[in-house]
């Protein structure tokens, strides 16, 4: 189900009531013009929701990845000869902002905080 859809159906529950005779009554399913009103509340709602969500910018505070650098030549300081032939290499690249240093570098917390994450309107999953 989508969020749309989950919406409309919070508003329906929540109009649900037990009537005089102790039986369950839905004004919903009295009025046609209702339902229409609760489905385009329901519409409105789940595009305000999702562009909220995608105006957010995120940061990233806990990470954990492998990196693999490629084999190549890195060129070291001195004559344009002097190069290192390097292997693969596997390795963690761990974040932590809650004060754990990370096994990388130094830096990674605090490049950590002036990362990005967003979530673009087309990765938006449909609505209803």
């Amino acid at each position: 189900m989508g969020l749309e859809t989950n919406i409309y159906k919070a508003f329906e529950n929540n109009l649900k009531y037990i009537d005089n005779d102790g039986k369950e009554a839905n004004p919903l399913d009295e009025s046609k013009k209702g339902k229409a009103k609760v489905k385009q509340l329901a519409e409105d709602l789940s595009i305000a929701i999702k562009d909220f969500i995608v105006a957010q910018t995120f940061s990233i505070t806990d990470l954990e990845a492998t990196i693999q650098l490629p084999p190549g030549a890195i060129q070291t300081v001195g004559s344009p000869a002097a190069q290192t032939n390097v292997v693969p290499v596997i390795g963690n690249a761990v974040v932590k902002e809650a004060g754990a240093p990370s096994n990388q570098s130094p830096q990674a917390s605090l490049k950590s905080k002036t990362s990005k994450v967003v979530l673009k309107k087309q990765n938006v999953a449909e609505l209803v």
